[in-house]
Parts: C-alpha cells; sequence; structure tokens
C-alpha cells in the first residue's frame, strides 16, 4: 500500500512539473485568441475589445480547469502503468470525469458570453473554427488520442 501510495504522489509531482513546462511553452493567452477571431471573423475593435474581456474574464478558470485535467490524466496513466487495483483507477476516472464536467460548463460560458458579441454569422463561423480545432485536437484539452 505503501509503495501505491509513493507511485501516486509521484507522479502527481511530475505531472504537475510537466504541465508548468508545456503551459510557459504554448503560447494560449487571451490576446492571442483575439487576435486568431479578428483575422478569421473580421472583428470590429468594440467586438475585439469584447471579446478579449470574455476570454480574460473566463481564462484564469479555464487553464486551472486544464491543469488539473492534465494532471489528473497522467495520474490515471501512471496508475494504469504501476499495475494500481480497480478501486484507485476507477476513483481517478470519476475525478477526469468531474473535471470534464467543469471544462464543459466554461465551454459554455465562453459561447454564451460570444453570442451578444458576434454577428450570427461571424457565430456559426467561430463555432465552425471551434469545431474543426477540437476535431483535430487542438481545443481545450486536446483529448485526440487520449484514450477516452
Amino acid at each position: 500500500m505503501l509503495r501505491k501510495s509513493t507511485v501516486v504522489l509521484l507522479a502527481l509531482f511530475v505531472g504537475v512539473g510537466m504541465l508548468w513546462a508545456a503551459d510557459a511553452s504554448k503560447g494560449h493567452s487571451s490576446a492571442n485568441r483575439v487576435e486568431k477571431m479578428r483575422a478569421h471573423l473580421n472583428l470590429t475593435d468594440e467586438q475585439a475589445q469584447n471579446v478579449a474581456a470574455a476570454f480574460d474574464s473566463i481564462q484564469p478558470r479555464m487553464e486551472a480547469v486544464q491543469a488539473e485535467w492534465k494532471a489528473s490524466h497522467e495520474t490515471l496513466k501512471s496508475l494504469r502503468s504501476s499495475g494500481a487495483d480497480a478501486k484507485i483507477l476507477e476513483s481517478q476516472r470519476a475525478a477526469l470525469n468531474e473535471i470534464r464536467e467543469n471544462r464543459q460548463q466554461l465551454h459554455a460560458e465562453i459561447k454564451a458570453a460570444m453570442q451578444p458579441i458576434l454577428s450570427t454569422e461571424q457565430l456559426a463561423k467561430w463555432q465552425a473554427m471551434m469545431g474543426s480545432m477540437k476535431a483535430a485536437g487542438h481545443g481545450h484539452g486536446g483529448m485526440k488520442g487520449s484514450g477516452h
């Protein structure tokens, strides 16, 4: 039991360290997202300011959920490779499901925030952009190929 607890803690620390390094190199800032949207959706200056404000209000929570997701996912992978028992694995899967629900709630908040800012055409185009990014595995969470 002590060995499994040690493995779990080690996996958690390694996962968190990897997250800090990865997040620092990604450049996923609100400003980057707004500039991409400005270019693809032909945003006015006012729309760009409103989009930036919406992203800025949600981004800290999204980053926290993303970090939690990645750390929890790495922990699950480590537990699987260490031969953890089924109850521990199921508990970790339940934690991932809860994080997934939190992430989906934040996505819904972002979508709701964009509706009064974007025109009908811009909103449709933005949703198509998000759908293609998600399909390519570049959306929040990058779940493509993660085995879920």
